[in-house]
């Protein structure tokens, strides 16, 4: 890290900066919030906002090295929190990939500054600029009329970038997604199959390095058969989907004494609220939110007592009987890098859980996991309840308009009520050992293309007629193109056309698709080249899953009526 560099990212909400540009160029940076600061990205107000409080620490950086090319306020990219910069093992910026993902977004930047320099020299040709030296007011002026307002009308007419200019020191350049997908998508691991023999190479080799990093040695323990009369459970991540009904199966189960329900800080305001906003949202009981056992924990998982006080952390270390760690950042388009300060977090909770001193000995350790571990491009395999080799995950990744998609294979879609009874089902299988893997999965997959015709005709019965059915590859393809012309913006667009955010992943789906319709597409395939999951050990554990009925029309009309109260079906 340069010495500028290191002086940018003094600024609280930042967390990296690279430079890029200087000798023949004017140089400027890449600029990645801290995640408490990702919020200021979503609007203008808040991106210009970001700029305000980063722009003293870039000043103070070029004054303080002077022999080095300052930082041009017109060249500072903000980095789309979708999009972080690729990090190292070690945890700092790898410089080469970060230029070569952002290298369209650095020149569109600079084809903006010579935009800039171009409409300059056609506006008021024969107007002579005032003396700086005499009139510095007139001269701020002149700049502002010749240079500022030629190159905000230049730029805001560009379909491609988002640009504030409300003053010349405080030029802000969101960067462009479109650009950067196609150079991501030639510099990331591919998905699926075709992946180059040296890709494999080099993630096997970060998924080593992550594993040997976190993987140090494990304090010793002895074994404890005391059954605990009551569950105290420690919880991640409930907030979330997953999570809120975790929290109400806890919170209403008269085997549970005790919840601490953790969740990181955020800009969105009071945990308690969000947690309010989460259970109304899918019907849950408010009033059990009211419980005398819940304990709500704003902390900070990275740090490693979890940025809980001594005596919180120690009650915790001596009182919990069940760690359920849920919480997970949930984003396609991130490689393995990204996710390390969930690996750092994830590892924070075990060192917690072994360093236990609770008379019913350490705590269970639940985590529930994704299907994408086991891979994409799987094609008919079934995977046993076992842990997955890291061959098989490599290709995992770090993590339609007017019609319906169709597809061949099944669909093994588990309601979240179920999910949450069968993971505390298990956990609470105190008589018996529970094995490392469990699958909660639906024991009774459906295909996908009766799911479908259930997702059109109760669509249809709303809106008066029945939506179409195409191959999954032609839907694909007019979302994309649709997508490609919409005139709105890029927050608009992806409202619009959601399945653009994860575009890499939809493109592997559509390649999968027609992979099956080529070899005739086992009857048992899952849908979209993911791997079937053997059940036999989760249903002996969990009469919930056990018992869960097949997918059907009643899970599609109570489905399709949530998007209609949430104005989804507005958009068809």
């Amino acid at each position: 890290m340069t010495s500028l560099e290191t002086e940018i990212a003094r600024c609280p909400i930042v967390r990296h900066a690279v430079l890029f540009g200087g000798e023949d160029k004017k140089s400027g940076a890449l600029i990645e919030l801290k995640a408490s600061a990702n919020g200021l990205y979503q609007t203008q107000e808040g991106r210009q906002k970001a700029m305000e409080e980063i722009w003293p620490y870039i000043e103070r950086a070029n004054q303080a090295l002077p022999t080095s090319s300052p930082v041009e306020s017109r060249a500072v990219i903000l980095v789309d929190p979708e999009y972080p910069l690729p990090l190292t093992i070690e945890g700092t910026v790898a410089r080469s990939a970060a230029l070569k993902l952002y290298a369209p977004d650095i020149e569109e930047k600079y084809l903006a500054l010579r935009k800039c320099l171009s409409a300059c020299t056609r506006v008021d040709m024969g107007i002579k600029p005032p003396d700086s030296s005499a009139d510095s007011n007139k001269f701020k002026a002149w700049v502002d009329k010749v240079v500022t307002s030629p190159l905000s009308g230049e730029l805001n007419d560009s379909p491609t970038a988002t640009i504030l200019l409300p003053s010349p020191k405080n030029n802000l350049h969101p960067i462009t997604a479109a650009n950067r997908r196609l150079t991501q998508l030639l510099i990331h691991l591919s998905q699926n199959n075709g992946v180059p023999v040296d890709q494999v190479t080099e993630v096997l080799h970060n998924m080593h390095a992550i594993i040997e990093k976190y993987d140090t040695p494990w304090p010793c323990w002895e074994i404890c058969n005391i059954q605990p009369l009551k569950e105290r459970v420690v919880v991640t991540g409930t907030t979330g989907a997953l999570g809120s009904h975790l929290l109400a199966y806890l919170l209403n189960s008269d085997k549970v004494d005790k919840v601490w329900a953790i969740n990181r800080r955020s800009h969105k305001g009071d945990v308690k609220e969000r947690q309010f906003t989460s259970f109304k949202d899918k019907l849950l009981d408010l009033n059990l939110l009211g419980s005398g056992k819940l304990r709500f924990l704003d902390t900070n998982c990275e740090d490693s007592k979890l940025g809980l006080c001594d005596e919180m952390y120690n009650e915790i270390r001596a009182e919990a009987t069940l760690i359920i760690h849920n919480a997970w950042k949930v984003n396609f388009n991130h490689d393995l890098q990204s996710f390390e300060p969930n690996i750092r977090s994830a590892r924070n909770l075990l060192d917690l859980a072994f360093h236990s001193n609770a008379p019913t000995g350490l705590p269970r350790f639940a985590f529930p996991s994704s299907i994408t571990v086991a891979g994409f491009a799987c094609h008919g395999k079934r995977l046993n309840e076992v842990p997955v080799a890291l061959e098989d995950a490599v290709t995992s990744g770090g993590y339609g308009q007017s019609c319906l998609p169709g597809a061949i294979g099944h669909v093994s879609w588990l309601p979240l009520d179920v999910a949450a009874h069968s993971v505390i089902d298990t956990c609470f299988a105190r008589e018996v050992k529970i094995p490392s893997i469990v699958h909660t999965s639906h024991p009774r997959p459906v295909p996908w293309i009766e799911m479908i015709k259930a997702f059109s005709a109760s669509i249809g019965s709303r809106i008066g007629f029945e939506l179409p059915i195409v191959r999954f590859d032609a839907w694909h393809k007019r979302v994309v193109e649709a997508a490609a012309s919409f005139e709105g913006s890029k927050i608009d667009r992806y409202k619009r056309f959601p399945s653009i955010k994860i575009r890499r992943t939809i493109d592997g789906v559509a390649r999968s698709d027609e992979k099956l319709r080529e070899h005739g597409g086992p009857s048992s395939a899952e849908f979209g080249g993911l791997v079937s999951l053997d059940t036999a050990v989760a249903q002996a554990l969990s009469k919930s899953l056990e018992s869960t009925q097949e997918l059907g029309i009643e899970h599609v009309e109570k489905w399709v009526t949530y998007w209609e109260s949430v104005g989804f079906l507005e958009l068809i």
